[in-house]
């Protein structure tokens, strides 16, 4: 509300500032599911969430859009703040706390350390949350150069809201999808094959884009493709790196979120400065984030894919009390 009510351009940088610390409150949701379910289930929850969070770059340009066909840009502020306080008041009465108070630890910088020692040295925690870093990494690049794709490769500049609004739709199609069919094929299963399919298409992106015959329609086929498969992964990653962490789930969350939302920001970056006028550097920088997913989930996995996996039915938090509580204690 402060942004959209400033007449300072400076105390407007400090208010968005202090508007983009909010957003860190997402981790919460995470953190939220992690408390109530566990296992499969828990990847089945995460997954609709998935489909509203990749909703939103669909549908936030196009609110935008029709703020400022009527009013000035300050309203784009002040409805996220009208929105917020909507949000706020549903929590308030509708959004009971999750954490059993068994549960809860003092914010020391003993317990605050053996919580992080704890997400940081589990292996499948760590390694999946790597793994989804930098399949995240390759949607950045693609964000990241997707409106001088269709500028200066296909000279089509007007294409590219509706054909980014598909590609994004398979994506959230894609979670739906995974939302139905993984407690019953689990998370592994699903999860492993769509990376090794994002690795199969990326590698014939790869080779049309270097022999030139890059298309509009072969270039939105291949990436709505791609980040299909990327939603069947990484929606499962992060169910999967927060299962072992049940007892520091908040502060679990808050790592994975960093670490995930930074390093995909400087990847996806690295990517995004090598583009060339072609769609080469995008497809190869996203086969090259395929294959170094799967390099982490081997480690994850001591090597084997497709391995089985209990079915986790307990609420989270009771789930992770046993094996976290040791670790932070």
């Amino acid at each position: 509300m402060l942004c959209g009510l400033t007449n300072n351009f400076h105390a407007l940088l400090i208010f968005r500032f202090v508007h983009g610390l909010a957003a860190a409150s997402v981790t919460v949701g995470r953190s939220v599911i992690r408390d109530l379910y566990s296992g499969r289930h828990m990847a089945r929850v995460m997954s609709l969430t998935f489909v509203v969070f990749l909703m939103v770059p669909v549908l936030a340009p196009s609110l935008g859009q029709l703020i400022l066909l009527v009013a000035p840009w300050r309203y784009i502020f002040i409805a996220c703040g009208v929105f917020a306080c909507i949000v706020w008041l549903w929590s308030l009465m509708r959004l009971k706390e999750t954490l059993h108070p068994e549960y809860r630890m003092p914010l020391t910088r003993s317990h605050i350390a053996g919580a992080v020692r704890l997400v940081l040295g589990n292996r499948t925690s760590l390694c999946y949350t790597l793994g989804l870093t930098i399949m995240f990494a390759s949607t950045m690049a693609y964000v990241g150069m997707v409106q001088q794709i269709f500028s200066d490769v296909f000279h089509r500049p007007g294409l590219m809201p509706g054909m980014f609004a598909l590609c994004a739709a398979t994506m959230g199609v894609a979670a739906l999808v995974n939302s139905r069919v993984v407690e019953r094929l689990g998370m592994r299963l699903i999860s492993h094959a769509a990376l090794l399919c994002f690795i199969g298409i990326t590698v014939l992106h790869v080779v049309v884009a270097a022999l030139g015959d890059e298309r509009l329609w072969t270039f939105v086929a291949f990436q709505a493709a791609t980040m299909a498969c990327f939603s069947l992964s990484v929606s499962n990653f992060g169910a999967m790196a927060m299962e072992p962490i049940g007892a520091v789930a908040g502060i679990g969350a808050s790592l994975q979120g960093f670490i995930s939302t930074f390093g995909a920001a400087l990847v996806g970056a690295a990517i995004g400065r090598n583009f060339s006028g072609t769609t080469l550097p995008l497809a190869a920088g996203a086969l090259g984030c395929g294959l170094l997913a799967l390099v982490f989930v081997l480690f994850a996995e001591k090597g084997r894919l497709f391995r089985s996996h209990h079915v986790a039915t307990a609420t989270g938090a009771a789930d992770g009390a046993a094996a976290g509580g040791v670790g932070i204690h």
